[in-house]
Formats: C-alpha cells, sequence, structure tokens
C-alpha cells in the first residue's frame, strides 16, 4: 500500500510539472505573438 501512495504521489508530481511547463511555453508563444505585432505597427 505504501508503494502505491508514493506512485500516485509521484504521477502527481509529474503531471504538476508538466502543466506548468505547458503553461510556460503557452506564455512564451503569446509574448512573441504580442513583441511581433508590436515590431510590425513601429
Amino acid at each position: 500500500m505504501e508503494n502505491a501512495s508514493k506512485a500516485l504521489l509521484i504521477a502527481a508530481e509529474v503531471l504538476i510539472g508538466m502543466m506548468i511547463l505547458s503553461l510556460a511555453v503557452y506564455l512564451f508563444a503569446s509574448f512573441s505573438r504580442t513583441s511581433k505585432r508590436y515590431s510590425k505597427a513601429k
């Protein structure tokens, strides 16, 4: 039972890490698009 709870904790940590990483990639792409728009406007 102890191993199962450790496995669930590890799976949750991996899932949270992937969510944070995907959010970072999304924000980077979003800021990149915004930067390109400002560059074209000037």
